[in-house]
């Protein structure tokens, strides 16, 4: 809809959207949107934790709709620390 939209975006809408890598590996559902400063995060649980994603460029993907799976592009290593 054509109204104004916050600063930042709309951040809610990225919850309970799926979330893979660009090469197409599945990384989890987001849980929840946390604000730190002025970036968002997307909040995948991960069994005991959780996995933590910056929803920046160029990071995240920009969307093509509002229900799809979100497309990330981590820098190498960030899911793996996530996990350790």
């Amino acid at each position: 809809p054509a109204f104004p939209k916050p600063r930042g975006g709309l951040p809610f809408r990225w919850v309970g959207r799926e979330v893979v890598t660009v090469e197409g590996t599945r990384v989890g559902i987001v849980d929840e949107v946390r604000r730190i400063g002025a970036q968002h995060l997307l909040v995948i649980p991960d069994g005991a934790g959780e996995i933590l994603i910056p929803a920046l460029p160029p990071i995240l993907r920009p969307e093509d709709d509002l229900d799809g799976q979100l497309v990330i592009d981590p820098p190498e290593g960030l899911l793996d620390v996530q996990r350790d």
